[in-house]
């Protein structure tokens, strides 16, 4: 029998919604992200969290709570260091890693992600893909822009305009074979170690490795919580009065 685990990246700080305390922990309808987030889980053998390093024991309360098998590890210095560490822990926890081992990575400040997106996603990797990716088509005009010259700059000089026909944004989860993801995390550690040069996400790491990605239909209600409009966005959708 296939197994299917998931990798719930919650280490985000929270800065960019303005709030004191871990992004995963901020309320929407009085429950917190993290709880929505696995909450909204497919059925699968395991979850590993990965929560900022000194918050790790209040993540591991509230993930106990939550009545989804799950482990709380400590997160890196960047999204592909956090997604590292899981997947560390994951492959020590289900040793021996079987060939057909599903892993989703997903992305807790995505919690009201439709289930269908998930069956997508695990319907394409059990057809034969090796990565998968849920995707929207872009509608706005997209610019390419060179970097300023000064932080101060007050405009940025346009290079490109690439065809929008041609372009995809990206969601979560992203579905791999466990083994691969894990043999490609590995390779590419030395990029984790900070931002500027990370992978934003994981399907990025088989492109490096010139391995194919493939995408299935995303869906506009699988948005990142990012920013306080976001946060208020939610709030209006879940909250019980509406």
């Amino acid at each position: 029998m296939v197994r299917l685990f998931v990798v719930l990246t919650a280490a985000g700080s929270g800065t960019r919604l303005g709030c004191d305390m871990p992004k995963a922990l901020v309320p929407v309808a009085h429950r917190p992200l993290l709880e929505w987030a696995l909450k909204g889980l497919p059925s699968c053998d395991f979850v590993v969290v990965s929560a900022p390093p000194a918050q790790r024991d209040r993540f591991q309360s509230e993930v106990s709570g939550c009545g989804v098998p799950a482990a709380v590890v400590p997160g890196g210095s960047s999204r592909q260091g956090s997604v590292a560490a899981a997947i560390r822990a994951l492959v020590n926890m289900v040793d021996p890693v079987q060939e057909d081992d599903l892993v989703l990575v997903h992305d807790a400040a995505r919690p009201f992600t439709p289930p269908a997106v998930f069956d997508r996603v695990v319907a394409a990797l059990q057809d034969g893909h090796r990565a998968v990716v849920p995707a929207l088509p872009v509608t706005d005009t997209i610019k390419v822009v060179a970097a300023r010259t000064h932080p101060d700059e007050p405009v940025e000089v346009v290079t490109a305009t690439p065809n929008r026909a041609t372009l995809r944004a990206i969601q979560t989860p992203q579905g791999f074979y466990l083994h691969e993801l894990a043999a490609l995390h590995e390779r590419f550690a030395e990029q984790s170690l900070t931002e500027s040069t990370a992978f934003s996400d994981d399907a990025a790491l088989y492109e490096a490795a010139n391995l194919p990605v493939v995408t299935v239909d995303g869906d506009r209600s699988a948005y990142k919580i990012t920013t306080p409009a976001d946060l208020a966005l939610a709030e209006f959708q879940h909250s019980p009065h509406h």
